[in-house]
């Protein structure tokens, strides 16, 4: 971690901070954002370089950006997923993710089953990359066919290239196939073949940003678990959320990507506690006025921070879960959400953690029964029937599964 140009932390002991790392460094303190660095190749793994701000809350005004966190993350596995052409409809395809550095991109693609990293002084400055015959990124002297786009808040992008031999080949024979079908036909299938083409490939785009930022979700979860022990009593509760939603949003048959976002937002559902002060998260019996406003104003500091980094819904997700938004930063002041004003994933999000919260040990108050918890969930008006009617198609028994309860009475208060 840094602040201006001092080291303040830095793990483990013989971790250096080499020229292009303090060149991302000081790119992240100018831009004043997280940064993704370029991958490269450290003892035969590949890896990336992730500067991430690190905030002071302010009672008032925006917060302030203390120091910056520097995270090398592995990214082996990562890249073989994305790069594998298995997932490919056509196998002369080759999928690419190219990374920034000063003097152009690194490309990474996979070539027999392995990795490789190529240089490549191929400029990209539109976040979207049509479809169009251009020179090769990985091969000047080549002409390929390309599609894709940039990724949110990076310098990176993910394409698919094939040599433009093979496609004006497969072009020329369709068009003898289909010429007799008259002008009026082809069109109408060329413009079916490219809705069905961009579908596929805004999907994929999608997919590969979320796995970006993974790594970089899983470090924070590893922080908010292991920073302090005022979070003892949330360790594991996140990924206890991510399992408890992921089950209501199934039995609801909600949407792939409404899945995936309510498996993000839950994930980092207990970011919001790191902006509360130790003493105020440590303390037993009732809290001051004061303390309270700073309890509230937990998930407007977290939206705030989490906006920049992540997708903007899954932002809102996280600020919606508790139900209510803030009205006025410096009071404190705040109202309760109608449940047609949250989005569907908060809405499922706000069952699963107060649930989970109403079961689980929290400091001395001991865990609700079932029965009892079973029984809030139904009256307060905030939460969504539907999700109450999927938690209740779940037996005891399961919900201890999920929740990773002991159901023994003596274990339990009443």
């Amino acid at each position: 971690m840094t602040r201006g140009q001092q080291n303040l932390i830095s793990y483990p002991k013989d971790a250096q901070v080499d020229a292009a790392k303090k060149v991302l460094i000081s790119h992240a303190q100018n831009k004043q954002r997280i940064l993704l660095g370029t991958i490269y190749k450290q003892e035969e793994q590949l890896v990336l370089d992730i500067v991430v701000p690190m905030y002071a809350v302010q009672s008032v005004g925006e917060n302030v950006i203390e120091g910056f966190m520097l995270v090398t993350l592995p990214m082996q596995n990562v890249l073989a997923d994305i790069l594998a052409p298995r997932h490919l409809p056509d196998p002369n395809f080759v999928p690419l993710v190219l990374t920034k550095f000063p003097d152009g991109y690194t490309v990474a693609s996979m070539q027999d089953e392995k990795i490789t990293l190529t240089p490549s002084e191929v400029q990209l400055n539109d976040k979207k990359v049509p479809f169009a015959k251009r020179i090769s990124c990985r091969n000047i002297n080549q002409a390929e066919y390309s599609q894709g786009g940039h990724v949110h808040n990076t310098g990176w992008y993910v394409l698919l290239e094939q040599d433009a031999a093979l496609v004006e080949a497969k072009i020329a024979a369709k068009a003898r196939n289909i010429y007799a079908l008259g002008v009026f036909g082809t069109l109408f299938i060329a413009l079916i073949l490219a809705i069905i083409v961009g579908s596929w490939i805004a999907r994929t785009r999608a997919r590969e940003g979320q796995k970006c930022i993974s790594g970089l979700v899983h470090a924070i979860e590893c922080a908010l678990d292991g920073a302090d022990a005022k979070f003892k009593y949330l360790q594991g509760r996140s990924q206890k959320v991510a399992r408890f939603s992921g089950r209501l949003g199934r039995i609801m048959k909600l949407s792939g990507e409404a899945l995936e976002n309510i498996q993000l937002a839950a994930r980092l559902s207990q970011v919001g506690k790191i902006f509360v002060p130790r003493e105020i998260m440590v303390k037993r019996g009732l809290l001051t006025e004061d303390e309270r406003r700073q309890v509230q104003l937990a998930p407007y500091h977290a939206y705030n921070v989490l906006k920049g980094v992540l997708p903007r819904r899954v932002a809102r997700i996280v600020y919606q879960m508790g139900g209510k938004v803030v009205d006025d930063p410096v009071t404190g002041a705040n109202h309760e959400l109608t449940t047609k004003e949250m989005l569907l994933e908060a809405r499922v999000l706000l069952v699963a953690n107060d649930f989970c919260a109403m079961v689980s040990q929290r400091g001395t108050r001991p865990p609700l029964p079932m029965a009892e918890a079973r029984k809030k969930l139904e009256q307060r008006a905030l939460y969504d029937r539907d999700v109450i009617a999927a938690v209740n198609t779940l037996s005891d028994a399961q919900l201890a599964e999920i929740l990773e309860l002991d159901l023994n009475p003596s274990n339990s208060a009443s």
